[in-house]
């Protein structure tokens, strides 16, 4: 399912959110939205198919790729949120306090955040 509310331009930069059932999320920023939106399922569809990440990369999927794919075969309920538009040049700070605020809210309770463990300054 997608979530892209109103005021949100898919062909600006933005962060996004793929919910994974209530266990699991993960937070992603692009300079384009749209395409980024489109390529976590095609990623799914090639893990499934045995396909190679990319050429230079072919094993380099991503935890979340495996989570989207494990929810693909347990028929778990996924949703793709756009959180927001932002300057390009504030993709990095913005994505940083989105993955921030996640992590408070599974501290809490809340789904696990798939995005690396480390907090970067």
């Amino acid at each position: 399912m997608r979530d892209v509310p109103d005021h949100i331009d898919l062909d600006l930069p933005g962060i996004y959110e793929w919910r994974i059932g209530s266990e699991s999320l993960y937070i992603g920023k692009s300079a384009r939205l749209r395409g980024r939106i489109r390529e976590y399922p095609n990623n799914v569809r090639k893990l499934i198919a045995g396909e190679p990440y990319r050429k230079g990369k072919p094993t380099s999927y991503r935890e979340v790729h495996h989570e989207l794919r494990n929810a693909h075969d347990g028929m778990i309920a996924v949703t793709v949120t756009v959180l927001e538009n932002c300057a390009r040049l504030d993709l990095n700070q913005r994505e940083r306090y989105w993955i921030a605020t996640r992590r408070a809210e599974a501290e809490r309770g809340g789904p696990r955040v798939l995005n690396a463990t480390k907090q970067r300054k």
